[in-house]
């Protein structure tokens, strides 16, 4: 066996000598076990950045953040929403799969068709993407300079396409998909104080970044197929298309989101320069704690509602109802938390005071609740396969944030990124509450006609 594949096997195997169950079962024990885990992931950025800043200076982080902001959008395209639906579909054949063995017939292989189906429609998604990605970095001149920053970012879309997020969190297995992303992080991290300490290794930054998960995606993909023993076959064509088609809707919104949260720093480096996009980028990594967290919540709660909905749909409801209390709660701490020791952290991720961006941490104290909320109506929505009202209170709200940002960008800089930020959360927290309540009124009145 070549060198490169025996280290893939010791990857997989450490992998799972160290995937030991630590937390008891429950939602609970799901959410402490992915979240634990991707806190190191989410504070691997904040110990990174003061050694970033002084070793290829802030507008060099800027061009690796513009290039990241870019790449979110290919990230959004090769995923279209499968992260999200396909653990609801993977969770969904489990149960079936669960219901032929109870009842003594023979199961079928309808979970290895699912694999290649999501699979192979992904490696057709970025088929048409890299050339799209290559025309538009090649056709603005200030990118063409910096070119090389997008192409080593680009890493991170077949990254996307072999880490096999969605089959693991339908799985419910969330420690180990977290495991194998907090190891790209890692080894980032190490690759970052190790590689990069000079204004020549800024290039290395985003060639680690992508090469780094790039890596580790392909040994969690091959762990999975060998695990499972699943055999890829090609679904055809119409099969892929009819799998774009039903996901539309996630996507779009899914790529709605993407671009109201990353085409800020494009825009805010066409008025401000890109010396913001850095400072603004600093801010975001210490909103990706707040982000992750609810990311995590909402990952574990999805195939926990869909057991719900396909067995007694009012439950779900009912579930979230209990839920309100502790996940505003824990919101509000957050939020006193960024108030209080944010400017504390922004110079520490910073490497130095920044008094100019410590307002608009406090501003953005505001967030936390307001993403700890807007799980709940989501993950209902996304449970109960609402995709349609889902992407479509996605689109609205990207739409009113860029709106906003365009409108005020040119005479408050980046006040008017945190603030189009902040309203585009609100609004979308108030359409999911309304599509939710729409939702649970069918869902009464389908129950009240069976009866």
């Amino acid at each position: 066996m070549p060198l490169g594949g025996r280290l893939l096997v010791y990857l997989c195997r450490v992998l799972k000598q160290t995937n030991k169950r630590i937390f008891w079962g429950g939602l609970t024990g799901d959410l402490l076990s992915l979240g634990t885990v991707q806190a190191l992931g989410a504070l691997l950025p904040l110990a990174t950045v003061p050694h970033l800043l002084r070793a290829v200076s802030l507008e060099s982080f800027g061009w690796y953040n513009l290039s990241l902001a870019l790449m979110n959008f290919g990230v959004a395209w090769v995923d279209y929403g499968f992260t999200l639906t396909g653990s609801r579909d993977k969770s969904a054949v489990d149960a079936h799969q669960a219901g032929l063995r109870e009842t003594g017939q023979k199961q079928s292989n309808a979970s290895q068709l699912l694999f290649s189906r999501y699979f192979f429609t992904q490696l057709l998604l970025l088929g048409i993407g890299l050339p799209v990605l290559v025309l538009l970095v090649m056709g603005i001149p200030s990118w063409r300079a910096n070119a090389w920053f997008f192409f080593f970012s680009a890493l991170l879309l077949p990254a996307q396409i072999f880490m096999p997020a969605w089959w693991l969190q339908g799985s419910r297995q969330f420690a180990l998909l977290a495991r194998w992303q907090v190891l790209g992080r890692l080894l980032f991290a190490l690759g970052v104080f190790v590689l990069i300490d000079s204004p020549d290794d800024q290039l290395l930054l985003p060639l680690l970044n992508g090469g780094c998960m790039l890596l580790v995606s392909i040994a969690a993909f091959f762990k999975v197929i060998s695990t499972h023993k699943i055999s890829l076959q090609w679904p055809g064509l119409a099969s892929c298309r009819a799998l774009l088609r039903v996901n539309r809707p996630v996507f779009v919104g899914g790529l709605s989101s993407a671009f109201y949260a990353h085409s800020t720093l494009i825009v805010l480096e066409l008025f401000a320069g890109v010396r913001w996009v850095g400072l603004i980028s600093t801010l975001e990594k210490i909103m990706l704690v707040f982000r992750m967290a609810a990311n995590s919540f909402q990952q574990v709660l999805i195939p926990r509602l869909s057991a719900f909905v396909s067995v007694a749909p009012l439950n779900a409801a009912k579930y979230l109802r209990k839920l309100v209390l502790p996940v505003a709660t824990l919101g509000f701490l957050g939020s006193i938390f960024l108030w209080v020791m944010g400017p504390q952290l922004l110079s520490l991720v910073a490497g130095q005071p920044q008094p100019e961006a410590e307002a608009l941490l406090r501003w953005l104290a505001l967030l936390p609740p307001i993403l700890a909320l807007g799980v709940l109506p989501s993950s209902l929505l996304l449970a109960t396969k609402n995709n349609f009202l889902f992407g479509r209170n996605l689109t609205t709200a990207a739409a009113v944030a860029v709106g906003v940002h365009l409108l005020l960008v040119p005479y408050y800089g980046a006040w008017a990124t945190i603030t189009s930020l902040i309203a585009a959360e609100l609004l979308l927290l108030w359409r999911n509450l309304a599509s939710m309540k729409h939702v649970l009124v069918g869902k009464n009145n389908q129950v009240a006609h069976e009866g």
